[in-house]
């Protein structure tokens, strides 16, 4: 791998050695902060249609007796992805570009090896690598979106809008049976939605059927107004639909309040999971 370079790790992060190899001090995989080719000297070559990156016929979600493979890209602290594991997808690696975000990651799901670096600098034989042997039935992730968001500037030449680019290029790879990507609600509707309409064309251009929705996480139960943009794609026939709303008006279920979800730490002292509770004073 002579055209890798490598970034230093920072000590005293679980997983992480000075020298950028997964880190010793665990066992079950670990953090790796290697990044590979400059993406300008990555091009784009799709498989064809029903055709994985080895140049087998792309993997289904047959019937058949194993947790369904998952890779899971701009993990950030690894939310989204441990509610997928809790739906039953095993994540077979994760990447982001945040030190911080795979400390996160790797003190809660240190099973899961963690590519630390710029997912635009990674080659086909290093993804596949990665992913070992089997179909990918799940490409998660939501790239960067500063460029998009409302609390960002706006502006349509934010080097970050491009990490959609190294989204559907590794998409084009592992050729997943579905993907599922999120983002601003903001960007369905900025410039006339040019940019939800130019991601649904480059998924659809790989084979995906898609359906897209905004959807508020309030009303599936988070004590959080938080409205986001659901891109899913898939290479099934069969037909999906986003879940129903089961908090809210209409559901019978109330919206759940901030109190609601973590009122029950205030008695928990010391037992919390990765809490330091706050030492108060008489």
């Amino acid at each position: 791998m002579a055209n890798w370079y490598e970034r230093s790790g920072v000590a005293g992060e679980p997983g992480l050695r000075h020298d950028g190899r997964a880190g010793a001090s665990s066992t079950h995989g670990g953090i790796e902060a290697t990044l590979t080719t400059p993406p300008e000297q990555v091009r784009l070559q799709l498989p064809e249609q029903g055709e994985s990156l080895d140049g087998t016929a792309g993997g289904g979600m047959a019937d058949e007796p194993r947790r369904r493979r998952m890779v899971s890209l701009f993990a950030g602290g690894g939310g989204l992805t441990l509610g997928l594991a809790r739906a039953g997808f095993e994540t077979v690696w994760a990447s982001d570009i945040e030190r911080t975000s795979a400390a996160t990651f790797q003190r809660n799901m240190p099973e899961v090896p963690f590519v630390l670096g710029d997912v635009r600098h990674l080659t086909p034989s290093r993804v596949k690598e990665l992913s070992g042997d089997g179909p990918i039935d799940l490409l998660v992730g939501g790239p960067p979106c500063q460029g998009f968001s409302t609390i960002g500037d706006q502006i349509t030449g934010d080097p970050r809008n491009s990490m959609f680019e190294a989204y559907q290029r590794i998409a084009a790879w592992l050729r997943p049976t579905c993907f599922l990507m999120e983002n601003t609600s903001y960007l369905r509707s900025q410039y006339g939605g040019a940019y939800a309409e130019e991601i649904r064309q480059a998924m659809g251009d790989l084979g995906y059927e898609i359906q897209t929705a905004t959807l508020n996480a309030a009303d599936y139960g988070t004590a959080q107004i938080r409205k986001r943009v659901f891109f899913f794609g898939t290479l099934l026939d069969g037909p999906f639909e986003f879940p129903s709303a089961d908090h809210g008006d209409g559901t019978g279920q109330p919206y759940r309040s901030v109190g609601d979800s973590i009122m029950d730490l205030v008695d928990a002292g010391d037992e919390v999971s990765n809490h330091v509770a706050l030492k108060h004073g008489e």
